[in-house]
């Protein structure tokens, strides 16, 4: 039995997508009790609107967790071994929550010390600055049985911290949206664009490592030739959104659509859907959510070279790749991908990852290596 410690629906974002598609993945081989979180980031580390979806009812995790009270955690540690689980699996993406999930490992450990503890790494490092960030992580990973990472980045990453865990390599799994009733022109009416427009689409929080500024000094030389290219960018910014504004050439601002705003599944579906290439200039990477999401609707990826983002694609195979913080490089590849009209062939050969990257293969393969612990 499998007790599942991580932040599940109601709360929205990745991770809880993630650990919601695995909770439904592991239950179809074993039993499995997901366990939440009562509080999940203060104000001062979240600085978007609600941490939480609107109007949902998807609550099914018993929500325990409290990340920033350290006397919550002996409790959570306690409520867990009540189910007396052979195995604890808890999602890990940054230090903030490494003091409380090492406490309850810990603790946990002390009630029933046969119980392997394992950890899903999302991140070993945060893309932003947090004090103590490796001793911290390495603290929580020494009482980790088993690492399990999701990318090359990843790997690499674990590899420089000093710690006992064992680790294995797995993927990101590919999420299975369901596919908008409209078809693509009604899409494009109903976000305003044209049948001809060729939409470049950045998809996702705007934060200063993912490099929406060298995308749009990128389309700063291609828009005033090129008047079918229509940028869409999507996402709550996580900066300063006047500066990056203010990046774009004047002339071509009004061509420009910026929707700051959570991503819904739907709305994500809708613009995967009615989109000609997905754009991820990221300055750094450990994987990509949506580019698993891009992969499910055969929506061609142009991505930086890093390896948490280009380890399934292949250049002008089934994705673009440029180099990293090179706006030239990456308005090179946009005009080709265009100008050789790559995008069904892209498109075609990306089939094959949905099966490769399946959470089926996923989670067996998990299971499997838990169970040799």
């Amino acid at each position: 039995m499998i007790s599942f410690l991580s932040v599940f629906p109601p709360y929205r974002g990745g991770i809880a997508t993630f650990s919601d598609s695995l909770y439904r993945e592991l239950s179809l081989l074993t039993k499995v009790r997901p366990f939440g979180f009562k509080k999940l980031y203060p104000s001062l580390l979240f600085p978007g609107t609600s941490q939480k979806l609107e109007k949902s009812n998807n609550t099914y995790a018993l929500e325990v967790f409290h990340p920033y009270q350290p006397f919550n955690w002996r409790q959570v540690a306690e409520q867990i071994m009540e189910e007396n689980p052979d195995y604890l699996l808890y999602s890990y993406w940054h230090p903030f929550f490494a003091p409380g999930f090492r406490k309850v490992l810990q603790h946990s450990k002390k009630i029933n010390p046969v119980l392997k503890t394992v950890g899903i790494a999302h991140n070993i490092m945060p893309h932003e600055y947090f004090p103590l960030k490796k001793y911290l992580t390495e603290r929580l990973l020494d009482k980790t049985d088993l690492t399990v990472l999701l990318s090359e980045q990843t790997e690499s990453d674990f590899k420089e911290l000093h710690t006992e865990s064992q680790y294995m390599k797995l993927f990101h799994p590919i999420y299975e949206l369901e596919r908008p009733e409209a078809d693509v022109d009604q899409l494009r009416t109903k976000y305003g664009f044209h049948k001809d427009d060729q939409i470049v689409l950045f998809l996702g929080l705007v934060r200063d490592y993912k490099g929406v500024d060298i995308l749009i000094e990128a389309l700063n030389e291609i828009l005033p030739k090129r008047e079918r290219i229509k940028p869409l960018i999507v996402g709550e910014f996580y900066t300063d959104k006047s500066k990056l504004l203010d990046q774009i050439d004047g002339q071509v601002k009004d061509r420009y659509t910026i929707r700051d705003e959570f991503v819904s599944d739907k709305t994500m579906a809708e613009l995967l859907t009615l989109s000609d290439l997905l754009v991820l200039p990221y300055k750094e990477a450990s994987q990509s959510g949506v580019l698993a999401n891009a992969i499910y609707f055969n929506l061609p990826a142009l991505i930086t070279d890093h390896p948490g983002l280009s380890e399934h694609l292949t250049h002008r195979h089934n994705g673009m790749i440029c180099r990293p913080n090179d706006a030239q490089d990456l308005r090179y590849n946009i005009e080709a991908y265009f100008d050789e009209q790559l995008k069904e062939k892209l498109s075609r050969n990306l089939e094959p990852l949905k099966e490769e990257l399946s959470w089926e293969k996923f989670a067996s393969r998990l299971v499997e290596r838990m169970q040799s612990l």
